[in-house]
Order: C-alpha cells, then structure tokens, then sequence
C-alpha cells in the first residue's frame, strides 16, 4: 500500500503479486487453512492488484479516446 500511496504502481502490482506468490507456494498452503490473517493479506493483495490493473486499462483507454 505504501508503494501505491507514493505512485509507484508497478512496484505495488510488483509487490501483489510476489504476495500472491508466496502464498500459493507449498509451506504458506500448509498454514493457509488455519490463518485467517494471511488469507485476509492473499485476499487483500489479490484485489488491489486487480484494481490497479483495471484502473491502468481505464487510463490507456481514455487515453486512446483523447488522441483520436
């Protein structure tokens, strides 16, 4: 989030997706059943890398539309 906050979007989408990584891998699956905490964080990190991308989309199509 701080890396959103500071404008650095890749970085941040960077940042999601080594999250989403990390839990998806073997050891974080063995504990994902019984943490809440860290599917709160996967769930978390899952979507705001999916708003980031859906706002990079809006923001090229604007684009697009500005310079035809």
């Amino acid at each position: 989030l701080c890396q959103e906050k500071l404008g650095n979007y890749v970085q941040a989408m960077e940042s999601y997706a080594a999250i989403e990584e990390f839990v998806n891998s073997e050891g974080a699956r063995e504990n994902f059943a019984n943490s809440k905490y860290l599917e709160f964080v996967f769930g978390m990190a899952k979507w705001r890398r999916e708003q980031l991308e859906d706002t990079r989309a809006i923001r090229q199509a604007v684009k697009l539309y500005i310079y035809i």
